[in-house]
């Protein structure tokens, strides 16, 4: 049987998909990459986040191309920042844990050196230039 890259890619999508929502495969939001340079992607959502409001669910058109668990996650923090004024210790507490698959969204696990990097953007209103 033959079969074509396009519909392998779609299935590994959709096999990965399934394993990461039940919980076998597990990603993090990290800022800082293996090397300590800052990571493209979340830093700039996380600096999108400081700037502007998060709904949870709904992912602003300018990210659009980002991986929406990032997103959703990165947002999520925001939320606890933000809106719930959670303090530091309480949201690095929350985000150790695996967010888990919720209401088709899936937040991931952070650790606490990245949630008081978060916060401390959020505190200074982005990221400086």
């Amino acid at each position: 049987m033959r079969i074509t890259k396009r519909k392998l890619k779609q299935i590994i999508r959709e096999e990965y998909s399934r394993l990461k929502r039940r919980g076998l495969i597990k990603e993090s939001v990290s800022f800082t990459l293996p090397n300590g340079e800052p990571t493209q992607s979340e830093n700039y959502i996380l600096d999108f986040f400081a700037k502007n409001t998060y709904v949870q669910g709904n992912i602003p058109p300018e990210l659009s191309q980002d991986d929406p668990d990032k997103v959703n996650t990165i947002g999520n923090l925001a939320t606890l920042y933000f809106d719930e004024n959670l303090s530091l210790a309480e949201a690095q507490e929350a985000c150790m844990h695996d967010f888990k698959y919720t209401d088709k969204i899936t937040f991931l696990g952070m650790s606490p050196e990245d949630v008081a990097y978060a916060y401390s953007v959020f505190d200074n209103g982005g990221l400086e230039e």
